[in-house]
């Protein structure tokens, strides 16, 4: 949840600001142009110091690998929305079949704790999870699974478009491979 909160923060963040430069400098002079400088600044600062030194570095190793792809990249926050709302594929487990010997976890580019959701059962439903499938691929056991599953449609009755599977979802709808089930 904190890594969903901090990722999508940073999306917001660098879509407020890119929209803010973005008016300043098509705009002859005004409100917007008077803080566009100063936060040129800061955000060149932010991005390069604290998550390229700080975060980057220093918490690398109580964090995991791929600190800024998990905390900081906003194409990972886009890719986790594309992925969770959109794309027909899945990372999805058979039962509770797992072994537990952890090469899905120990694989997995996005640091994504996968060998808990597959003693579990649970589809991997994860805003960094990329759907990249190398966990999939190294399962032994076969548990795991790259699958081509339902569309928006299935998943979200009613909405003949994908942004109106969007805005369902946005409003609370259950999504395919949410605990609970999928509505």
């Amino acid at each position: 949840k904190v890594e969903r909160l901090i990722i999508y923060s940073v999306l917001v963040l660098i879509i407020l600001t890119t929209g803010v430069l973005w008016i300043s400098n098509t705009a002859e002079s005004g409100f917007l142009s008077e803080i566009a400088e100063p936060l040129k600044q800061w955000y060149g600062f932010y991005i390069g110091a604290v998550f390229a030194g700080v975060i980057g570095i220093g918490f690398y190793p109580l964090l995991g690998n791929r600190v800024w792809c998990r905390f900081g990249c906003p194409m990972a926050a886009v890719l986790g929305i594309i992925q969770r709302f959109f794309s027909r594929f899945r990372i999805t487990t058979n039962g509770n079949q797992c072994m537990s010997c952890g090469n899905c976890t120990t694989y997995c580019e996005m640091g994504i704790d996968v060998r808990a959701y597959a003693e579990r059962g649970e589809n991997i439903v994860r805003s960094s999870c990329v759907g990249c499938g190398i966990c999939a691929a190294v399962c032994p056991s076969g548990v795991l699974k790259l699958e081509n599953g339902a569309t928006h449609q299935d998943r979200y009755p009613g909405s003949d478009k994908p942004l109106g599977a969007f805005i369902t979802a946005l409003k609370g709808a259950k999504v395919y491979g949410d605990k609970e089930g999928y509505v």
